[in-house]
């Protein structure tokens, strides 16, 4: 596997987030998408999940604030995982990565 993509979006969801993070074969591949509003630099929630991306982007990066409703300038999922796959599979292809 390359990359894993994980949209957190309920309770089970935010626990594989949890044991994937932990995870040192798949962290580093983990890219993680969660609702602006929850996002640890963009929103204003404050919980444990927050913190949890908050650490993740510091180790890893790759947390990235959507809003599928387009309510906001944040991209939607779809346009996220599209955009990183798309440029991944280019480096892949390209011998970068």
């Amino acid at each position: 596997m390359d990359l894993v993509f994980i949209n957190v979006e309920s309770w089970g969801s935010a626990t594989e987030f949890a044991q994937f993070h932990d995870d040192a074969r798949i962290a580093p591949k983990l890219r993680v998408l969660t609702f602006h509003k929850y996002h640890p630099l963009y929103g204003s929630s404050v919980s444990y999940l927050s913190d949890l991306y908050l650490t993740h982007i510091a180790k890893y990066g790759h947390v990235y604030a959507y809003d599928d409703k387009e309510e906001s300038d944040f991209p939607t999922s779809e346009k996220i995982i599209l955009t990183i796959s798309i440029r991944y599979k280019f480096l892949r292809a390209l011998g970068k990565v």
